[in-house]
């Protein structure tokens, strides 16, 4: 992680995602898991490495909640994010 990340941001921005989602009945209980464990960034990086088809990214979009997705997080922080993490969640907004 950068020293540039801007860590108190990037919490409040996945806390509000996760109140978004929530609200919507999706559910971050992996996410949650390992935000508790690794902390939000590491997080973020092991789930974006998993396989397209192991995400609810498709249902997200389905639901109008693709803003709040992992993937829009990294996009949105990038600074906190190493290089290869950036590339997947683009790859994956743009296969949408």
């Amino acid at each position: 992680m950068s020293s540039d990340c801007q860590t108190e941001a990037l919490e409040d921005w996945v806390n509000e995602a996760t109140r978004q989602c929530l609200a919507k009945g999706f559910l971050r209980g992996r996410f949650y898991e390992l935000r508790m464990s690794l902390g939000t960034v590491p997080a973020i990086m092991e789930l974006i490495g998993k396989p397209l088809e192991l995400t609810p990214l498709r249902r997200l979009k389905e639901a109008g909640l693709l803003e709040w997705s992992l993937e829009a997080c990294v996009l949105h922080f990038p600074e906190c994010f190493d290089q290869r993490t950036r590339e997947a969640a683009k790859s994956r907004l743009d296969g949408l």
